[in-house]
């Protein structure tokens, strides 16, 4: 699944992994789609759309069976970064509706309530993989993490600083970092200087040049 302006907007295309087939359209919407990810089952659809006058909103759908997308968090501020947690049931995203960028958390797929969760600024929230912790980067430039517990009403613990995010690349628009399930972060490191632009590296066959260079010790 990726976003592309291959057609009239950039809208939420996808093709098999391994290229054998054409990309299909999946979800075409007005004026632009910024962000978008499946729930953990596949049954959802969660993206970002722009709108006319600049502000976002974070909308979903029912894969195959929705034709539009229903607003899930439609107001007057910007909201970006949806994040939906591994069980489906809460959906976590970034409002400026404080003044300032914020993590905030709202049942899934019902917005029956509302609960902010940064105290300091908050962009990029992550969920740990068994959903037990909430990760997200402070307005501090510090990764920070809250504890999840299990309920029926979302409760979360207080925050908890885990390292600096000032040598790694952040983002109010988008996630641009990820959490393995042994808990190890996957993150873009900034160039020391203003001249060379940020970059990742991605290694192929990795297993296969390890390999090599160990037959030849």
């Amino acid at each position: 699944m990726f976003i592309s302006d291959r057609g009239d907007n950039r809208d939420v295309w996808i093709r098999l992994a391994d290229g054998s087939a054409s990309a299909e359209l999946l979800v075409d919407d007005e004026p632009v789609i910024d962000e978008a990810a499946f729930s953990r089952d596949g049954t959802w659809l969660v993206y970002r759309r722009g709108k006319e006058d600049g502000q976002r909103d974070i909308y979903a759908l029912r894969v195959g069976q929705d034709s539009v997308g229903r607003p899930l968090v439609n107001s007057d501020f910007d909201e970006v970064a949806p994040a939906l947690s591994p069980d489906g049931r809460w959906l976590a995203f970034v409002s400026v509706e404080s003044g300032e960028p914020n993590v905030y958390v709202r049942p899934f797929p019902s917005a029956d309530a509302q609960w902010r969760v940064s105290t300091n600024g908050g962009t990029g929230p992550v969920w740990a993989r068994d959903g037990s912790e909430l990760f997200y980067s402070n307005g501090a430039d510090e990764m920070v993490a809250v504890t999840v517990r299990p309920g029926s009403t979302f409760q979360h613990g207080g925050e908890r600083v885990l390292f600096s995010t000032g040598p790694y690349r952040t983002d109010f628009y988008h996630r641009d970092y990820d959490v393995a399930a042994d808990g190890r972060f996957v993150m873009i490191r900034r160039h020391q200087t203003d001249t060379v632009v940020d970059e990742m590296v991605v290694v192929e066959n990795w297993f296969e040049e390890v390999k090599a260079r160990m037959a030849n010790q």
